[in-house]
């Protein structure tokens, strides 16, 4: 018997990590399973075959996104053209909505479960793709608990397994090393932990502000100390070199926990670290740069009323957020200085982010999130096994419903054609004929993507309507696998 077979796209570095987490929780349910795709090092790690490092290429923003537009596409298409020649089990996608969407209807398209783990955050600034995300995703891992039931009203299988923040935080491995180095670095005044994130534009961007707000706090609070932590190697030039005239400024290297463990507060971007910062109970301020345009697209596409992860858990500002594409640091730096100086307005914030951590402290989601791929890997795995030879149809009766389901391709959106047409059964043109969902996506994939038949000994060759006679479908999930008047 062979071993089930997954593939997998995670793109950014904190969707490596949390990856990583249920990728060594699988290897104990499924330890024969083979895992493949794009990923990072930390999921490598833990057994991926990594054909590309997405995770390190991250890239956010129109323009950054627009510049590696030409690579993006070519690994989607190289994706793609795995996901034929060598069909997964299941595609597993981490995050990353603007490559993950285009690669779910590919798979959909094959007939190839899809589950996501992190839920696109559709609902904070694209609603309408609540619709899409029915449509293409099999299985909705969600990690926020307000997600579930925004995602299950849309008709999405949505389920919370829960935030790995506090199991990641409570595991990860404390250096005795940088300890001693931060103690050491600790002055009279609060120590400031400094976390200007992981991607490269964000670290690029940000960092200039930061630097002044460091500034702008030791002018008026000189005692304190800044404990800057530094993503991995390839950010360490340019941040030392941005601090290296400020000998009350320390860089440490990969050992952010470290760095929340000594902090009395902090200075953070936005993302997962608002929620690593929450558990671990310190005070803290939220910076983020954007482009003029990105600020003008995002202000008119918004339906969250704050960025920050804590925030929107907690459901209310409990965390400031300092948002714009104009200088941020003399906002970051005033509330910086008021919950280092006033004690009621940082107690005020530390009950606000226990009352996160609560929502958050639920123990083994990663464990959970691995048995939810595990089930949909031995399913899709014993479904492929269970896939039917050639699926006879009468021809004309397959000629009359190809033209009824070109109509329907052609009337949608271009991204979503064989989707759209695969997904709606109700129309008159499907019904009639009684298409089951699946033998639906085999029709427009054969009226797509092959010109002439390829069954061997079959002379139909009509460039009109691809022969349909002879189909090799996906794995149906009933019997009624023939088209019939």
């Amino acid at each position: 018997m062979t071993a089930p077979k997954l593939f997998w796209v995670a793109g950014e570095p904190s969707g490596d990590l949390h990856a990583a987490g249920v990728l060594k929780e699988l290897r104990r349910k499924l330890p024969e399973a083979r895992h493949e795709g794009y990923g990072g090092v930390r999921m490598q790690a833990e057994g991926l075959n990594l054909r590309y490092d997405l995770a390190g290429d991250a890239v956010m923003g129109i323009f950054p996104v627009v510049k590696a537009l030409p690579r993006i596409l070519r690994l989607l298409k190289a994706a793609e053209n795995r996901l034929r020649t060598d069909r997964p089990d299941a595609l597993v996608l981490v995050d990353y909505p603007g490559f993950n969407y285009r690669l779910a209807a590919k798979a959909k398209a094959l007939g190839i479960p899809v589950l996501w783990y992190i839920a696109p955050q559709v609902w904070a600034w694209g609603s309408w793709r609540l619709k899409k995300t029915a449509r293409l995703v099999d299985r909705l891992l969600c990690i926020l608990p307000f997600e579930e039931p925004i995602f299950r009203a849309k008709g999405v299988d949505a389920h919370y397994t829960g935030h790995p923040v506090v199991d990641h935080l409570a595991e990860a491995p404390r250096d005795r090393a940088t300890a001693e180095l931060l103690a050491l670095h600790r002055g009279k005044g609060p120590l400031i932990g400094v976390f200007p994130g992981s991607r490269g534009h964000v670290v690029d961007s940000l960092l200039p502000d930061f630097v002044r707000t460091v500034a702008r706090t030791l002018a008026r609070l000189p005692d304190a100390r800044f404990a800057v932590a530094v993503a991995g190697a390839r950010f360490e030039r340019r941040i030392a070199d941005a601090f290296r005239n400020e000998p009350r400024v320390v860089c440490v290297t990969g050992r952010s926990p470290d760095v929340m463990d000594a902090a009395d507060l902090a200075l953070t971007t936005s993302g997962t670290t608002t929620l690593e910062l929450a558990a671990s109970g310190k005070p803290f301020v939220i910076g983020y740069r954007v482009s003029p345009v990105f600020y003008a697209i995002a202000k008119s596409l918004m339906q969250v009323g704050h960025i920050g992860l804590v925030n929107l858990v907690a459901g209310r500002t409990v965390v400031p957020e300092h948002v714009g594409y104009r200088d941020l640091d003399a906002g970051l730096a005033d509330d910086l200085l008021r919950l280092a100086t006033d004690r009621n307005a940082a107690d005020e914030q530390r009950r606000g982010l226990a009352e996160v951590r609560a929502k958050l402290d639920v123990r083994g989601a990663y464990a959970r999130a691995a048995e939810e791929v595990a089930d949909r890997a031995v399913r899709g795995h014993q479904l492929g096994r269970q896939r039917p030879g050639p699926v006879a149809l009468p021809l004309e009766d397959a000629r009359r419903t190809r033209v009824d389901l070109a109509r329907h391709v052609v009337e949608d959106d271009a991204d979503e054609r064989a989707i759209t047409a695969q997904c709606d059964i109700e129309s008159e043109a499907v019904a009639d004929r009684r298409i089951t969902r699946q033998e639906t996506h085999v029709l427009v994939r054969v009226l797509r993507s092959e010109p002439r038949c390829r069954e061997e000994g079959c002379n139909e060759s009509d460039t009109e309507y691809a022969c349909v006679v002879h189909v090799r479908g996906p794995a149906f999930t009933d019997q009624s696998n023939v088209v019939t008047n």
